[in-house]
């Protein structure tokens, strides 16, 4: 872990020692108040760091990264528990049967046209039999379906600060630290195994070839044998960012070695700041999360070429949960 992070203690005797990304020169929030903090983000605690999610498995066969494996985890909610007409998005899709069939539609294509190990996680406790049922048989070995635990609105709310929204990113980045701890499979991976959250609506074309085409080929940036070393952090790059401000990052689907879990999930299940301003700023919006990660990532040499973009990518034609718009591709 100390390859990739650096431990800080707490100036005099404040609060707040924790653990940060290697090389970021910045100092340590004090008392988490803004004025006091130059550190994009609270660090993790060292309760946070030490739990399993965090700590994939390191066993002998673990000992080579040529090729690692790829694990999927679909995000799904049948029952949509935020309602986003209130806060101006109309097109939300909000009927929990259409949901739960493109969800079955969803799960049977990764299932036939794909070979990567899934992981469905799904967090409003809708039935899971329809979703299994969608597997053949010869893949269910390799796909596991299980409800993932979510924070009610009532405990959200008494552990934010007064005036925090219940927000999605940081509830779905806490079912995806949910999976990593409780799922079977996952409980298989090694360091350098590749863990992608995707969204649970969207089925991927040719996902595996593109991952390795793109960035674990030998002889690029990120293979095995390349001068950077093997991808931490891998993301989508769909033609249509450029909606998106140059703080953000489309996180439809994301990846990340196992043994980068933590920076790229510790913001959204590190204790909430006291303030709102400083919740806002570091600790909600995972587009803005991923971002402010692949940027400090940028500003360090040992870890600004392990970024691997991964263009846009094509998908069964869908609307986007939230807003309603058609994509073909992400």
């Amino acid at each position: 872990m100390t390859d990739l992070f650096d431990w800080i203690e707490a100036p005099n005797g404040h609060g707040g020692a924790g653990w940060r990304l290697k090389g970021d020169g910045l100092a340590p929030c004090v008392g988490w108040q803004v004025a006091n903090c130059s550190m994009p983000a609270p660090p993790i605690p060292l309760h946070v760091a030490s739990e399993q999610w965090a700590r994939p498995m390191h066993a002998a066969r673990c000992a080579h990264a040529a090729r690692p494996r790829i694990f999927v985890i679909l995000t799904a909610t049948v029952q949509p528990f935020v309602n986003l007409h209130r806060r101006g998005m109309g097109n939300q899709q909000r009927n929990p049967s259409e949901r739960r069939a493109l969800y079955a539609e969803v799960v049977r294509r990764w299932a036939t046209e794909s070979n990567v190990t899934i992981v469905f996680a799904e967090n409003s406790g809708a039935d899971l039999a329809p979703f299994e049922a969608q597997v053949p048989q010869w893949r269910r070995g390799a796909i596991e379906f299980f409800s993932v635990e979510r924070q009610s609105r009532e405990a959200y709310v008494r552990s934010a600060p007064p005036g925090a929204k219940y927000d999605v990113g940081r509830l779905e980045a806490q079912a995806i630290v949910d999976a990593l701890n409780r799922s079977a499979l996952l409980a298989q991976r090694c360091p350098n195994d590749l863990v992608f959250k995707v969204t649970g609506r969207y089925f991927i074309h040719e996902f595996e070839l593109t991952v390795r085409d793109r960035c674990l080929r030998r002889g690029n940036a990120h293979g095995a044998d390349g001068a950077s070393g093997p991808p931490l952090i891998l993301h989508q790059q769909p033609d249509w960012e450029k909606q998106r401000g140059p703080g953000e990052l489309e996180t439809m689907c994301m990846g990340f070695a196992a043994r980068f879990a933590l920076a790229v999930l510790g913001w959204a299940v590190t204790p909430p700041a006291r303030t709102l301003a400083v919740f806002r700023e570091t600790q909600v919006f995972s587009e803005r999360r991923l971002a402010e990660v692949v940027n400090r990532m940028a500003r360090t040499p040992s870890l600004s070429g392990r970024v691997c973009p991964l263009g846009p990518l094509p998908v069964m034609p869908v609307r986007e949960g939230s807003s309603g718009v058609l994509r073909s591709s992400i």
